[in-house]
């Protein structure tokens, strides 16, 4: 008796196995099923046609995202994931077996590998079919090289739309609070950017009015001066010792959390790697053994034993008991800008210090401290405007202060004032905004060393 027993359980668990086995034609168990990866584009159409003879019906679909799809189906309503799959080849088109009274809903994905499915299209039905706005794929946005307010954003297309829109703003911006642009072609250029800050950029399809595809991003942008995350120093000056000729002091602004930077100098006019290094620990450095002549001082960051920042100078310090070697210069959304001495002015006294600097008649830089006090950093202030900095760039002022432009940022630091050769040192940053407050200009790394009336 118990032998029988034992022989009934054995046939009931092989025809349960056999049962589990039968095709591809079988429901899946929704507890096996991974979320969906975005490396594989779903097709971006679906169409199911009426029924053949009662039982079949031809699927139709965007074949040009893989080489496999899996085509779900079930009764109206269920859920992907608990319906039937046929997986289909280009070659593909007939599912039969089916009951004309049953209304049925269809779903296809993309297969790009064992572990690698889009996501599902569809719920289509026997006799209609379904446009999908597909997402691009392979955006890409680079910085030109010779001008950093300019990027390049390039995409892939992977269906038939022939419009696209790019949103962009500064990193870690929220998705509809961006600069939005379209375009008719896989590619758009990107114009008044910020050099120093760091964009994040998205791309979406464009397939009818009220028809999009999900964004896709961010791609990042680097700041200029930013190598793999580590930051350039800002704000450098050289100041010689007004009681021994040949020390000097060398201070900069941290560009971000480091705490290593190398300080490499040289005469006037060398080139950077075949100067003197030094390291420090801190944003400032003496250095003692100099020449009377006059230098040349860069920084860097240091972040790592392999990763350090962009070189950030040179700033030049004149040699001692001179009054030689005067500049006026910046750098302009991360371009370098030098200023004609000869155009220049300076004025400094109890009341005011104020440069004015020409370069042509559509282009000049003005900067001015009402009631200076001498040696110090004068901030930005807003609305009282007892500092003021005015780039102008083909007829266009972009001023550090307006009294509704509440983000002015900024100083002017006076660093050295020599009454007796009435020579003034010291260095600017700001960001500046044209009248409409519609684009704006940064300037980094502003520093003078100029005679005055």
């Amino acid at each position: 008796m118990k032998t029988f027993q034992y022989i009934f359980l054995f046939l009931c668990f092989s025809l349960t196995l056999l049962s589990s086995c039968d095709g591809d034609n079988e429901p899946i168990d929704p507890a096996l099923l991974t979320p969906t990866p975005t490396t594989c584009v779903e097709p971006s159409y679906l169409s199911v046609s009426g029924f053949i003879n009662g039982n079949t019906v031809r699927v139709t679909w965007d074949k040009t995202t893989a080489d496999a799809w899996e085509v779900q189906y079930g009764p109206s309503g269920f859920a992907p994931g608990t319906g039937t799959t046929v997986n289909f080849t280009p070659t593909s088109s007939l599912i039969s077996g089916l009951v004309a009274s049953v209304t049925y809903d269809f779903y296809i994905r993309a297969k790009c590998s064992d572990a690698d499915y889009s996501d599902w299209i569809g719920p289509v039905r026997p006799g209609t079919s379904v446009q999908v706005c597909v997402d691009p794929s392979g955006v890409t946005a680079v910085r030109s090289t010779t001008d950093v307010t300019k990027a390049t954003v390039t995409w892939l297309a992977n269906g038939s739309e022939n419009s696209w829109q790019v949103q962009y703003g500064p990193s870690g911006f929220v998705i509809g609070s961006g600069s939005i642009l379209a375009s008719s072609t896989p590619n758009k250029v990107l114009t008044g950017l910020v050099g120093t800050t760091s964009y994040d950029v998205y791309v979406r399809s464009n397939c009818a009015a009220n028809e999009n595809s999900d964004w896709v991003g961010p791609v990042v942008i680097n700041a200029v001066g930013v190598i793999a995350g580590c930051t350039a120093p800002t704000g450098l000056s050289a100041m010689r010792s007004t009681t021994t000729n040949t020390t000097a002091t060398v201070t900069w602004t941290a560009g971000s959390t480091e705490t290593s930077w190398e300080i490499q100098y040289g005469a006037t006019g060398f080139t950077v790697g075949s100067g003197t290094s030094v390291t420090s620990t801190t944003t400032s450095k003496t250095i003692t053994g100099l020449a009377t002549s006059a230098y040349d001082f860069y920084v860097r960051a240091t972040c790592s034993g392999s990763q350090n920042s962009t070189w950030v100078g040179p700033v030049n310090m004149a040699a001692a008991g001179t009054t030689g070697s005067y500049y006026l210069r910046m750098k302009v959304d991360g371009s370098l800008v030098n200023y004609i001495l000869d155009n220049t002015t300076t004025a400094y006294n109890s009341t005011n210090f104020l440069i004015v600097s020409d370069i042509d008649l559509n282009n000049d830089f003005r900067l001015e401290i009402f009631d200076p006090t001498g040696t110090g950093t004068y901030a930005y202030a807003n609305p009282a405007l007892d500092v003021q900095c005015i780039y102008k760039e083909n007829s266009t002022e972009f001023t550090s202060s307006y009294s509704d432009f509440t983000e002015s940022t900024g100083s002017v630091i006076i660093t050295e004032i020599n009454t007796t050769n009435q020579t003034i040192k010291g260095t600017f940053t700001f960001i500046g905004k044209n009248d409409d407050m519609t684009q704006s200009r940064t300037i980094t790394q502003g520093e003078f060393y100029l005679p005055y009336e």
